[in-house]
């Protein structure tokens, strides 16, 4: 049985995600990395510490017949300590994500979480303020998962 403290499916796709962007990002630069923490829930993190932080959530979920059709969201979380290369980062980001995603599709076919790719997958690019401040940039990235 599952354990109902942990959402194993976006944690599998959420780990999934961290190890191939830091494998990618590796490549091109070794001392830097893509993901420092990821988590499955949207909430502002109260320690800075953690960024580059990747979440991976639920947004909504559709039940039919013997499974469920889950809209979930990836946010990708930059601090603001070089804004000029923000633009360029979430935009490899969103690259690779959508990579990666047809990547597990296809590896983890008839696996649940199966990854829909016949539903649009989209990226928005986002900033998080507080009190008119920017706190961080954000790339939000939508996906469509299917389970049994």
């Amino acid at each position: 049985m599952n354990d109902p403290n942990l959402d194993s499916s976006t944690y599998r796709i959420a780990e999934f995600l961290r190890d191939g962007l830091n494998y990618r990002l590796y490549k091109v630069h070794k001392n830097v990395v893509a993901v420092r923490h990821f988590v499955n829930y949207n909430s502002l993190p109260t320690d800075l510490s953690c960024f580059p932080l990747l979440k991976v959530y639920r947004v909504s979920e559709i039940f039919k017949d013997f499974h469920s059709e889950t809209k979930a969201t990836i946010g990708y979380c930059l601090s603001f300590p070089d804004e000029e290369n923000i633009p360029g980062i979430l935009r490899w980001a969103a690259v690779n994500i959508n990579e990666l995603l047809q990547e597990y599709a296809i590896t983890h076919r008839g696996c649940s979480p199966e990854i829909n790719l016949e539903k649009d997958m989209n990226a928005e690019y986002r900033v998080m303020s507080l009190k008119g401040e920017p706190l961080y940039s954000l790339l939000q990235f939508n996906f469509t998962f299917t389970e049994n």
